[in-house]
């Protein structure tokens, strides 16, 4: 049905994948406890493309997803859309649960680009000590409220992925204190500040679309039975 609705052959999409939660008021099958919820539901995967257009929804049990099971849905949903589509380009991005060795094998193996969330670790940390340094002087010499953002770019590998990938972090200081992020890109050029605040940050809005999904559909309404 999503290809479908493509008058043309797109040259390009975007694919964002995020989870969500959906409370049980029953004793459905494969229902969890979710501690962060407080609540028993479920968490479906909702993958939305750039433009907010719906692609695919799994209803899965309230647990974060695993590399494999990740990996499982991912073989399915680009066979479906390059069945369609044999050379469309695609971009696939998450935060970092979706960062996991399965998934950045599979993108290499199948010509996708990526844009995903890193997981903070001591040794990402040390790329960036000084700078995190550096931004929160510039900060408090600025004696303004308004945030102090810097970006660094280094090639570095957690311990269970194959080889080292260019990482780009986002260090910004402001009254709140120092907040770093990381992400992992399969892009070779463009600057690390342009990828993260302009493709990176894009995938906030597959947010929205989750509430409008939930609000206008009823998306987190499952049956009782």
């Amino acid at each position: 049905f999503y290809c479908a609705s493509f008058r043309q052959v797109p040259r390009r999409i975007v694919l964002d994948v995020d989870d969500s939660f959906d409370a049980a008021h029953g004793a459905q099958e494969l229902r969890l406890f979710n501690a962060y919820h407080d609540e028993y539901g479920f968490s479906p995967i909702v993958v939305f493309d750039g433009e907010g257009g719906l692609v695919a929804a799994v209803l899965r049990p309230a647990k974060r997803p695993s590399g494999c099971e990740i990996l499982a849905l991912l073989r399915r949903l680009i066979a479906r859309i390059r069945g369609n589509w044999p050379r469309v380009e695609i971009l696939l991005r998450g935060d970092s649960h979706y960062c996991t060795p399965e998934v950045l094998r599979f993108c290499r193996a199948n010509r996708l680009g990526y844009v995903l969330g890193v997981a903070t670790t001591p040794t990402l940390r040390r790329h960036v000590s000084g700078l995190e340094q550096n931004v929160a002087k510039r900060f408090a010499a600025a004696g303004r409220p308004e945030k102090c953002r810097r970006f660094k770019e280094f090639y570095d590998a957690a311990g269970s992925w194959d080889r080292v990938e260019r990482i780009i972090a986002r260090v910004e200081a402001g009254p709140d204190g120092i907040d770093t992020r990381f992400i992992v890109t399969s892009f070779v050029g463009g600057s690390g500040r342009s990828i993260y605040e302009k493709t990176y940050c894009g995938r906030g809005q597959a947010e929205n679309h989750i509430k409008a999904f939930k609000s206008h559909l009823a998306a987190d309404r499952t049956s009782c039975h």
